[in-house]
């Protein structure tokens, strides 16, 4: 496993929505990158929001990739009041989100190497017609 970089620079990573070197960080790492108190993280995963990747050791594991939704999960917590209900729920909503942007870009990318025109495009031409 790649080591991890700086605190500042990781968080510098996530906000513009990178992604990082390492696979996991620590339930300590995570909330300390995400700008989340551990209760909040303790929360998180007793609703079965965030699942560790890794939970065989004495220290849970979480995908790297929960920090940026994390982040922005915070944002929007604190732009909008939101209460430890309703921030669960926008972390779940997120990681959908960005799993779903995720296959699109994939299934984009398997029709345009058998030469088909993403539907999207089409529909967007006969529209503009």
């Amino acid at each position: 496993m790649n080591s991890i970089h700086s605190d500042s620079s990781r968080q510098d990573q996530a906000t513009r929505g990178e992604t990082f070197e390492s696979s996991t960080v620590t339930a300590d790492q995570l909330a300390r990158l995400s700008r989340i108190s551990e209760a909040d993280l303790q929360g998180l995963i007793d609703y079965g929001v965030l699942a560790p990747a890794v939970s065989a050791s004495e220290h849970e594991m979480f995908a790297s990739d929960c920090i940026a939704v994390l982040l922005r999960a915070g944002r929007l917590r604190s732009e909008l009041a939101l209460d430890s209900h309703a921030f669960a729920l926008s972390v779940m909503l997120l990681t959908q989100i960005i799993g779903l942007e995720t296959e699109v870009r994939e299934l984009r990318g398997e029709l345009s190497t058998i030469g088909v025109a993403p539907l999207s495009r089409t529909v967007r031409d006969l529209i503009l017609k």
